[in-house]
């Protein structure tokens, strides 16, 4: 009867061992699901100077689907154009910039030769084998908050960096001081290096 005994007794604690690695194994997976969802956040991508969200030409619920179409500021709209997926690398804080319409990632235009100031932002596929389409951010404190509005509502603002080429997301915008308008092309920029900046403006950006 003993021998009996112990023989049901290690078939149960094999059961049990067999059980409890399931668990752990179908609670790894979920964890493992869980970090990858937690490596894509949505965002809205706002110009903190404009208050003017980043669209694709031509923007709202016209906007192209398109590989090429150019990155602009543009008015508000229930266009999904106007939100992004960002799409970080593992263990990094770099990532790509999806638009939840078209599918396709925000990148420098490879088509115009060296990036140098002044390239401009288009999308294109995000497994496209292109350098520029990895982004990252830098919080920056003490720039003056946007002409009439309390510093107390800006206790950081973001720069987007490509990591490529280091330089600067930037709205194309040539008046000193002033905010980009509505229809502002997206451009890579040598970031601003003083907090009174003439592009400071356009740089500038908060993502929702």
């Amino acid at each position: 009867m003993k021998a009996s005994r112990v023989h049901i007794t290690s078939a149960v604690l094999v059961t049990v061992l067999v059980s409890a690695a399931a668990v752990l194994a179908q609670t790894s997976a979920a964890a493992s699901v869980k970090t990858a969802a937690a490596q894509v956040k949505q965002v809205q991508i706002i110009n903190i100077y404009s208050h003017l969200p980043v669209d694709i030409v031509p923007g709202g619920l016209n906007a192209s689907t398109e590989p090429y179409a150019s990155a602009f500021l543009w008015k508000n709209s229930i266009s999904r154009s106007q939100w992004f997926d960002l799409i970080y690398s593992p263990g990094t804080n770099r990532f790509k910039i999806r638009n939840q319409r078209s599918g396709l990632c925000l990148m420098l235009d490879f088509r115009s030769g060296p990036y140098t100031d002044g390239t401009r932002v288009i999308q294109n596929d995000c497994n496209a084998n292109k350098k520029s389409k990895w982004w990252y951010k830098v919080r920056v404190t003490g720039v003056p908050a946007p002409p009439g509005e309390q510093e107390s509502g800006y206790r950081y603002m973001l720069l987007v960096k490509n990591d490529f080429t280091d330089k600067c997301l930037d709205a194309a915008n040539g008046v000193h001081g002033a905010a980009p308008r509505r229809g502002a092309v997206l451009q890579q920029w040598e970031c601003f290096e003083y907090s009174d900046g003439w592009n400071v403006g356009n740089q500038l950006w908060r993502d929702y």
